[in-house]
């Protein structure tokens, strides 16, 4: 399941991306979140900006691993290279005309990317 920032549009707060589907609020009416499956509901999504993410808990789990294995030096350079990512700040318009700017690792915002893309019949 990946994660999903919203930054600004007609939703609000954070949302999910799992198995085709993606949940979401409306700021019209956050509560219940809204399920959605991607290729029913999306129209377009299109790359906004990339940006390289260190992730804390990743540098922090690749650095004590590169510690064990190689000790100061493992530690070091587990830490510099293990929390490294791709962040991918998307825009995703809806059918109906809803939009949002949205935030998310590289490996959702291609699973995602593909279920929007049109299948061949």
């Amino acid at each position: 399941m990946g994660k999903i920032k919203v930054l600004a549009g007609d939703f609000t707060g954070n949302g999910t991306y799992s198995a085709g589907r993606v949940t979401l609020r409306p700021k019209d009416r956050p509560s219940p979140a809204h399920r959605m499956k991607v290729r029913d509901f999306f129209d377009s999504v299109e790359v906004a900006a990339q940006h390289n993410a260190v992730k804390v808990g990743g540098a922090v789990g690749w650095g004590a691993a590169g510690a064990l294995v190689a000790g100061p030096i493992g530690l070091l350079a587990g830490a510099v290279l293990g929390g490294r990512g791709r962040d991918v700040v998307f825009v995703a318009v809806l059918k109906d005309g809803r939009r949002f700017l949205g935030q998310t690792d590289a490996r959702t915002y291609t699973r995602l990317r593909a279920d929007v893309f049109p299948t061949q019949t």
